[in-house]
């Protein structure tokens, strides 16, 4: 059963916090290099969950991203034609981020990276990812993901997708599956020929499987690489505490 949860205290009297993760802002970046940056989005404070969804395009990808310390790599899927690489990493916030992050592809490469900020979400580390799907096919029109299994109420499903194409292809809104209403990041970009990478989410109210999610592209001369993945509340209850405004500290108990 999906429940309001209600923070009491000297500073934060009588919060009511709508249930599940809480998707807050995000940044946004692309270029071409062996090490790209990722840059932190505005305001984070301690306990957030920053989620890193990157896209990678050139031939001869090693497929061995190395994240900085302290993330957490749940996606990291190439094409079999090795053009294509998408990787999903997480971090909880210490609440004294740098300004940006810097990734090592081991490739010159054409790359877009979305940087997203969530809350209220009140996990331990990892207790928050659920299930994940990784899904890559080369030049084929659509990338299916799998389906996966939402174990607790008022989830969120995000997906990501990345694609190179030589055809110049429209990221139009044909392209995410009509099952997501939020569409965080969208970029197309030229290089010697053309890259999109899209991130997508959806929420999930009540445990199930999710089925599978679609992306469509316009036409078949693609090389496309994605992944799936669950993100989930904690499955206790929030304590009332005193003195403290920033709900990011709330206790947890099971």
């Amino acid at each position: 059963m999906t429940q309001e949860r209600k923070i009491t205290g000297a500073s934060a009297s009588s919060l009511l916090i709508a249930p599940g993760p809480r998707f807050v802002n995000h940044t946004r970046r692309f270029g071409v290099s062996t090490d790209p940056i990722a840059d932190v989005p505005n305001g984070v404070q301690n306990g957030d969950i920053l989620i890193m969804c990157f896209a990678a395009v050139a031939g001869g990808l090693t497929g061995n991203l190395v994240t900085p310390s302290g993330w957490t790599t749940i996606v990291n899927r190439q094409t079999n034609s090795s053009l294509c690489q998408s990787v999903v990493s997480w971090r909880v916030s210490d609440g004294s981020e740098p300004s940006t992050y810097t990734w090592d592809i081991g490739f010159n490469s054409r790359y877009q990276c979305c940087m997203m900020r969530w809350d209220n979400i009140f996990a331990a580390p990892g207790d928050f990812i659920g299930q994940v799907t990784n899904n890559g096919t080369p030049n084929q029109q659509t990338i299916v993901q799998s389906s996966i299994t939402s174990t607790r109420d008022d989830s969120v499903l995000i997906s990501t997708y990345g694609c190179l194409s030589s055809q110049n292809p429209d990221p139009g809104p044909g392209v995410p599956p009509p099952e997501h209403d939020n569409i965080v990041y969208a970029e197309q970009t030229t290089s010697g020929s053309d890259n999109t990478h899209i991130v997508g989410w959806e929420k999930i109210p009540t445990a199930a499987a999710t089925g599978t999610r679609t992306w469509t592209q316009t036409n078949s001369l693609n090389a496309h690489s994605g992944g799936m993945f669950i993100l989930q509340p904690h499955l206790g209850t929030l304590t009332e505490f005193d003195d403290v405004a920033d709900v990011s500290q709330a206790q947890v108990v099971d």
